[in-house]
């Protein structure tokens, strides 16, 4: 043996605890398969160190159990989908709701006092990851141009999740600022640094997430004594964005006059305006989601594998050709949560989510959870976020860590 007794534990969940900060700093990359290898390490190593013998579910219990009860009823949603192949494929993608409460909630592996320091290394990775498509993106320009820099020519992946990854970068690190910082001036940088790039993926519900975020710790900065140069760093924020409005068109066209041109048309899409179709999509998806849930069971729903099969049919009979051409899901998580498994599964995503505010004491001493449920709640309502690794493993992650930051005696 490699390991024994009190030998065996300490040197496991030292491997497992640098597998975390590790697996928080990748992230951003979004569908990198070192987010997998990763994961699967740390199961391998919750194994071997037999992490099932540091139990701290005790009353968390509640929200450990209904994220696997979810998970649960997606599993029994292949008993009547058509589509078993896809129902199998999105039940492999959701595979971190269950592991990720596992290793964390029943291992001490992870402190408590570990979880600021791991969401600050998860804002680390979208700050080098950020910085090296800024770099890249300035030394492909044969003009230096402002409005270059935006959502369809900067970001990888969909924008929508690298933003919400940079929003939520940004409260861990204002956070930070109102604790103890190692190094305010670096923190700093990196927030206006983050902040511009967040405007300029311009991600509406990423840009009110974060504005939503900055209001809570401008509340915050207020309060505390001592904390007011977090406030004043907060308007100081806000008056950047204002100037960006003002100084790229593009960025203005995209927040505002496309969604309210979209909003006007209602179920029209403007093809000369490729800003708007965003809105303009979402309206008819929402249209066909609401004739599928007037027509179908909505306790039980389609099934785990046909919510895409039934909108494409739905498509077809509306004669929405532009999301028969670019195959469009839900863009709502609640939705497609609903058109899967129904009201049941729908309830049960509603717990995870809202159960936590109702835990007290908790958000007083772990204030990220309070934000990352705010921005999960709000990018939820744009996006299938939990039909992607991506969206997944980020909100996984970070939701059962946070656990950890409840007070157990009032779950």
């Amino acid at each position: 043996m490699l390991f024994k007794g009190a030998k065996q534990n300490i040197e496991f969940g030292t491997i497992f605890n640098k597998l975390t900060y590790l697996l928080a700093f990748v992230i951003p990359l979004g569908n990198s398969p070192l987010n997998s290898v990763l994961l699967g390490l740390l199961a391998v190593t919750y194994a071997l160190g037999k992490g099932w013998k540091g139990n701290r579910l005790n009353t968390r219990r509640k929200l450990f159990f209904s994220h696997i009860l979810f998970y649960f009823v997606l599993v029994l949603g292949l008993l009547y989908t058509s589509n078993i192949n896809d129902g199998l494929f999105q039940l492999q993608v959701k595979l971190p709701m269950v592991i990720l409460p596992v290793l964390f909630l029943t291992s001490s592996f992870v402190k408590k006092e570990d979880i600021r320091k791991i969401a600050l290394a998860f804002s680390a990775g979208v700050f080098v990851y950020t910085l090296f498509l800024g770099i890249y993106k300035f030394f492909s320009l044969d003009i230096l141009q402002f409005d270059d820099f935006t959502h369809a020519n900067i970001a990888i992946y969909h924008p929508s999740y690298l933003s919400i990854y940079v929003a939520f970068a940004i409260a861990v690190m204002i956070d930070t600022l109102l604790g103890k910082p190692f190094n305010r001036l670096i923190l700093l940088f990196a927030i206006s640094y983050l902040t511009v790039f967040c405007f300029l993926l311009a991600s509406k519900v990423a840009i009110l997430g974060l504005f939503l975020s900055l209001l809570y710790y401008l509340f915050l900065g207020l309060k505390r004594k001592g904390a007011k140069y977090v406030s004043v760093f907060v308007i100081t924020l806000f008056s950047g964005f204002l100037i960006l409005l003002v100084y790229s068109p593009n960025l203005k066209n995209r927040l505002i006059t496309s969604p309210m041109s979209a909003l006007a048309n209602y179920k029209k899409v403007d093809s000369k305006d490729q800003a708007s179709w965003p809105i303009s999509f979402r309206i008819q998806i929402l249209d066909c989601t609401k004739t599928l849930l007037e027509n179908g069971n909505i306790l039980y729903g389609y099934g785990t594998g046909d919510s895409n099969d039934e909108l494409k049919k739905c498509y077809r009979e509306k004669e929405y050709g532009w999301l028969m051409v670019r195959d469009l899901n839900s863009h709502n998580e609640y939705l497609n949560i609903l058109l899967k498994v129904g009201l049941v599964g729908l309830c049960l995503l509603l717990i995870c989510l809202f159960y936590p505010f109702f835990t007290g004491k908790g958000f007083t001493e772990n204030k990220m959870y309070f934000v990352f449920l705010v921005l999960t709640i709000l990018v939820f309502l744009g996006e299938n976020f939990l039909d992607r690794h991506k969206g997944v493993i980020f909100y996984s992650f970070f939701n059962s860590l946070f656990m950890l930051g409840i007070t157990p005696k009032r779950l």
